[in-house]
C-alpha cells in the first residue's frame, strides 16, 4: 500500500474496487449456491466450485502483489508489518517448600488462554489493591497444584483433554513447559511468584541473556 499513498487521487478508485471485489465475491458465492440448492448435475456443481476457487486464489494473489486489503482477502499486515522493537512478556514460577523455583506451564490457567491473561494482568496487576492481589496469587498457587497433581496422573490441562499433546496450539500460544510428567516437580509448590521480562529484540538477538526481570506479585509475600 506504501507504493500507492502518494496516489491520492487513486484512493476513491481502490475503495470502489474494494466494493466490487466483495460484491463479486458474494455473487460468485450465491452462484454456486444456487447450484446446490438446485440439485444441478455434478458437473454444473463442480465448474461452479472451480469459479470460486479461482476467484479466491486470484483475488489473494492481487493482494498479496499491491498490498492492498480487501476483505475477506487479507495481507495479514497486523502480523507482518507493524511491530515494536521492545517485546514484554511474563512467567509464573512454583517454589517449593525448599525455595526452589521453577516455571509453571501456563495451561494451568485453563479454560482461559494464557494471552488473555497475560494482556489484563500485565496492564492491571499493579494497581490491584493488597487483597486483591494476594487473592489472585492465592488462585494461581491453587490451580498450580491441582494441575501439576492432574499432569503427573496422566490427565492433560482441560482444553487437551480429548486430543492430549496432538491438540492444536491457542493462538500466539506460549510454549508448552510440561510435556511429560518428568517436566513436572515432584513436590507440590508452596509459593508463587509472578515476573514480567522486557527486551529489545535485535539485542536480544546477539545476546540470548539480555533482558530485564522484574517481579510483580507473590504469594506468600515477604
Amino acid at each position: 500500500m506504501d507504493l500507492f499513498r502518494p496516489l491520492r487521487w487513486l484512493q476513491p478508485v481502490v475503495e470502489l474496487a474494494r466494493l466490487g471485489c466483495f460484491s463479486l465475491f458474494v455473487a460468485v458465492a450465491c452462484w454456486h449456491w444456487r447450484a446446490i440448492a438446485a440439485r444441478a448435475p455434478d458437473r454444473v456443481v463442480r465448474f461452479r466450485a472451480g469459479a470460486v476457487l479461482a476467484f479466491v486464489v486470484l483475488v489473494s494473489l492481487i493482494v498479496g502483489f499491491t498490498q492492498i486489503e480487501a476483505w475477506p482477502f487479507t495481507n495479514w499486515s497486523l502480523v507482518h508489518t507493524y511491530r515494536s522493537r521492545s517485546m514484554t512478556s511474563w512467567e509464573l514460577e512454583g517454589v517449593d517448600a525448599g525455595g526452589r523455583g521453577s516455571e509453571i506451564d501456563p495451561r494451568v490457567l485453563q479454560p482461559l488462554q494464557p494471552e488473555e491473561f497475560g494482556a489484563w494482568m500485565l496492564t492491571h496487576i499493579t494497581t490491584l489493591q493488597p487483597a486483591d492481589r494476594d487473592a489472585l496469587m492465592r488462585d494461581l498457587l491453587d490451580r498450580a497444584n491441582a494441575d501439576r497433581a492432574r499432569f503427573l496422573a496422566g490427565r492433560f490441562p482441560r482444553n487437551d483433554v480429548f486430543l492430549g499433546p496432538l491438540s492444536a496450539p491457542a493462538h500466539f500460544a506460549m510454549r508448552r513447559v510440561w510435556r511429560t510428567p518428568a517436566d513436572v516437580p515432584s513436590r507440590p509448590y508452596f509459593g508463587v511468584r509472578l515476573w514480567r521480562f522486557k527486551w529489545d529484540i535485535e539485542r536480544r538477538d546477539r545476546d540470548p541473556s539480555a533482558f530485564r526481570r522484574e517481579l510483580l506479585a507473590e504469594w506468600p509475600p515477604r
